[in-house]
């Protein structure tokens, strides 16, 4: 509000020129437009000021992105007169009267279930549309997808009529609704998942004996140790800056981390992009980068060989090194903490912490106030592009924290970009994990895991971290039956 504040107090509108957004055209810049009569005077001449093609964005969209994002706002009169006229009709206070009272139980949309019941922070009941398209079975031809495409094939979905999906908050209780088989699906993200799996990530065999099948599902975030490249200690292109990181990276123990911190409920990460995500390697296994050995060989090689009183390596213009990583002041972060501590002291690095607020960490990190940085995570999508994207170039620093910059991961990652969604864009994602790994600004450490659990009857279940994949589900009643419940 200040900065508004600001601008209205000058005495005439002020000019920005655009800065350089990845991947979009730099236009000639815009004025600032913040007092009521310069706006409303601006929307009167369309012809002068116009809203087209995305006036909601700084950046101009290409014309086929425009038409994909463009909304009403993004258009001039007469076309945003005569659309605004339609779409106004319906938002009257008289016609939103109209609906308040069964506003929460319209069903929208053409999907395979329409909500037929909806009790908030409890239960929602959906039922199947009679619309809906008739589909098959998706194929695989990845060898684990066999049995499940076996079990279903033939069969015309959907194949449920009426989904209930109860709303428990609290993961014990649903442990014991499982257990005494009134659901036919959950997912613990806590530790309570790790009463049903044993130690070696398999599922109890007592479980397994009854039917009971185990879906650990790859959260679709990497979490990251991040270096800010601008810090004098662990940042710089030098070969000992760069020597520094990776001995970093492979003294932090994230195997350890996946089972202890995180209950076993993580996998160790050894690429950027998780599992089932585009740009993920399936063919490279799931390690940890954990080696000890290589680290110390690293310090010792590129100038950290000499050590202070106490045991602790100096830096190489003899120095004291001391390594201060930004984290939160959570309990997991706690434990990350330690672990992080024991794992650099075995190599004779000597540690401090720095905890903020998530949302002042945030901050700090864009504003690269910090040096090393852990407990944030980045994904959320079946594309990987977002992922890369932490360590182009041009990104501004609220995408690339480590502020990393280098010409060859550009040019992969606009490869990457450029490619169809699949096995093609397997090199060049390979190729920016290999210079991540190599480089080691932003170094991954673990992929989070929801666990989901099944009962014997409920047919081809292969759960997903995007969707929801009801509309493949099937029943075998008699088995159901048979249930000793």
């Amino acid at each position: 509000m200040a900065g508004f504040a600001s601008l209205r107090a000058r005495e005439r509108p002020v000019f920005y020129k655009e800065v350089p957004v990845p991947f979009m055209r730099t236009g000639k810049g815009y004025w600032a437009l913040v007092r009521h009569a310069d706006v409303s005077e601006a929307s009167r001449h369309p012809d002068i000021f116009s809203s087209e093609p995305s006036a909601t964005s700084i950046p101009d969209f290409p014309p086929y992105m425009a038409r994909y994002f463009g909304s009403l706002i993004n258009m001039d009169d007469p076309r945003h007169a005569k659309i605004r006229r339609i779409v106004s009709r319906a938002f009257t206070p008289k016609m939103l009267a109209k609906t308040e009272g069964d506003i929460r139980r319209r069903a929208i949309g053409t999907g395979p279930y329409k909500l037929k019941e909806w009790k908030h922070s409890s239960r929602i009941v959906l039922e199947a549309n009679p619309k809906y398209r008739t589909i098959a079975f998706p194929t695989s031809t990845d060898p684990i997808h066999a049995e499940l495409m076996r079990s279903m094939r033939g069969k015309p979905l959907p194949q449920i009529g009426v989904i209930e999906i109860s709303l428990i908050d609290e993961e014990l209780p649903l442990l014991l609704e499982f257990e005494r088989e009134k659901l036919d699906y959950v997912e613990f993200t806590t530790s309570v998942a790790t009463r049903l799996v044993e130690e070696d990530g398999k599922l109890n065999a007592a479980l397994a004996q009854r039917g009971i099948r185990y879906h650990p599902i790859p959260r679709s975030f990497t979490s990251f140790v991040y270096f800010n490249m601008e810090d004098p200690v662990v940042g710089g292109m030098t070969r000992e800056h760069i020597a520094l990181r990776r001995a970093i990276m492979f003294a932090f123990d994230t195997a350890t981390l996946a089972k202890t911190v995180y209950g076993g409920l993580a996998i160790p990460a050894n690429q950027l992009i998780p599992p089932g995500v585009s740009g993920h390697d399936p063919k490279l296994p799931l390690k940890s980068l954990y080696n000890p050995a290589n680290a110390r060989t690293l310090l010792d090689r590129f100038g950290y060989d000499k050590h202070d009183a106490d045991g602790f390596r100096l830096a190489t213009d003899g120095r004291t090194l001391t390594i201060t990583m930004l984290t939160r002041p959570d309990r997991d972060m706690r434990d990350t903490e330690t672990l992080w501590k024991k794992n650099m002291e075995a190599v004779s690095i000597r540690t401090a912490f720095r905890e903020l607020q998530f949302q002042e960490m945030s901050k700090a990190a864009f504003a690269g106030q910090y040096q090393v940085l852990q407990g944030m995570s980045w994904g959320g999508s079946p594309l990987g592009t977002g992922i890369f994207r932490q360590l182009y170039g041009r990104e501004p620093p609220a995408m690339n924290k480590a502020r990393f910059s280098l010409a060859e991961y550009d040019i992969a990652l606009e490869q990457f970009m450029h490619l169809p969604t699949g096995p093609e864009q397997l090199a060049p994602a390979r190729r920016m994990s290999e210079i991540a790994l190599a480089y080691a600004p932003m170094v991954p450490t673990v992929v989070r895991l929801v666990n989901g659990f099944s009962q014997p009857w409920l047919q081809g279940c292969y759960p997903s971290p995007f969707w929801y994949y009801w509309k493949y589900y099937d029943i075998d009643l008699a088995r159901r039956r048979k249930a000793p419940s």
